[in-house]
């Protein structure tokens, strides 16, 4: 759709979205055009921008292609929303009992006349049976643990009737959001006009940041010599990019030796960090082949436009780029924050012959009087098998 983007058979545009009732509030077709405060007629309030949860990349056919209709669909539809996972009609002072089954991760149940919801973490330690009551005056935020098929009973003690349902909260965003179109390379080659207005800053939540860095590259130019280890460097930069595009990632900039990349998911983070760790060693089998090091911290950044490209700023980034200094040759330290995503979870069960986890604490500069939990991935070779 990108291509087809490039060469005139689609439009673009970018969708501005409520991130609480997923309202559409305007359209515009450069990001530099967009402006904030918005306003939700829905919501009632004020709507401030995020990269990842408020503008959205939207394609049309071009009008010589095809004409359409300004009209707009309702996408209300349940069925239209799989991140819905629970639907329930409730009257006053009715009781219902329901038992779903949840993948690990977070979840929302609110109803649509409270402003209270229950936020709940699925997982294997979870509770099986919870009572969850929704009553007139309450706007607060409860948590709750919840195990992967919970017994729960759902009671109405409002005076009308109330609809109730449970939002998967980490697939709930599936639209391409600006965060994620911007992260991609692809995006990047093809639309580098497509910048914030200078002067800009917009908040992106949920961004996962990597930083990798060479292992003992002052060794590397004192044997091989400039010329030579010049070429390698660059060539390094190269492979890490192409790797880094195909994981749905973006390389923001280089820094020396150092290479800082956005994704949208920690684990395509982590793939990209082993696949790039596997080529140098397969590439490269003389006495000392390039080794990476890396970081990984996931959390949210402030998006802006720093020598004509969208760059990333904040804590995020500063603690992404002070845990790659705590790893090692070939290994990749990555933060609690990044580690707890469901997905790359479930990729280190898969891998769980191939990957060891350290787990420790440690320190980072300029986080004085903060201890950060951590875990330190190495990647195993594959064991040695005698066939007789």
């Amino acid at each position: 759709m990108l291509y087809a983007a490039k060469i005139n058979i689609l439009n673009y545009s970018w969708d501005l979205i409520c991130p609480e009732c997923r309202n559409h509030l305007s359209s515009t077709n450069r990001l530099s055009e967009i402006t904030e405060p918005l306003f939700c007629n829905e919501c009632d309030e004020d709507v401030y921008l995020d990269f990842n949860q408020t503008i959205n990349l939207v394609f049309q056919p071009h009008p010589l292609v095809r004409k359409l209709s300004k009209k707009r669909y309702c996408l209300g539809n349940p069925g239209l929303k799989p991140y819905i996972k629970l639907h329930q009609y409730l009257y006053p002072g009715q009781k219902k009992f329901v038992k779903i089954g949840l993948k690990e991760g977070n979840y929302r149940l609110c109803c649509d006349q409270i402003d209270a919801r229950v936020d709940a973490l699925v997982s294997s330690t979870g509770i099986e049976n919870a009572t969850i009551k929704f009553q007139d005056g309450e706007n607060g935020v409860e948590s709750v643990n919840l195990s992967h098929h919970p017994n729960l009973i759902l009671e109405n003690n409002t005076d009308h009737p109330i609809y109730v349902y449970c939002e998967d909260r980490d697939n709930m965003f599936r639209e391409i959001s600006a965060s994620r179109a911007t992260s991609l390379q692809l995006f990047r080659n093809l639309f580098p006009q497509e910048l914030i207005r200078p002067g800009k800053k917009i908040a992106a939540r949920g961004q996962t940041v990597l930083f990798t860095d060479l292992i003992n590259s002052s060794h590397l130019y004192h044997t091989n010599g400039d010329d030579l280890a010049i070429g390698q460097v660059m060539d390094h930069f190269e492979q890490l990019s192409n790797i880094i595009t195909e994981e749905r990632g973006a390389i923001v900039k280089t820094i020396g030796d150092a290479v800082m990349a956005v994704f949208p998911k920690p684990y395509c983070a982590v793939k990209a960090f082993h696949r790039a760790q596997n080529f140098f060693k397969e590439q490269r089998p003389s006495e000392r082949p390039i080794q990476l090091k890396g970081g990984i911290h996931h959390g949210d950044c402030v998006a802006v436009t720093l020598n004509n490209r969208i760059d990333y700023f904040g804590t995020t980034v500063n603690i992404a780029s002070r845990l790659v200094k705590h790893a090692r040759g070939g290994e990749l330290v990555i933060s609690s924050d990044a580690y707890n995503c469901s997905e790359l979870r479930e990729f280190i069960r898969e891998k769980r012959t191939k990957i060891k986890i350290h787990h420790f604490d440690l320190s980072l500069k300029g986080f004085e009087g903060r201890t950060f939990e951590a875990k330190r991935i190495t990647l195993q070779s594959a064991p040695l098998r005698l066939v007789v």
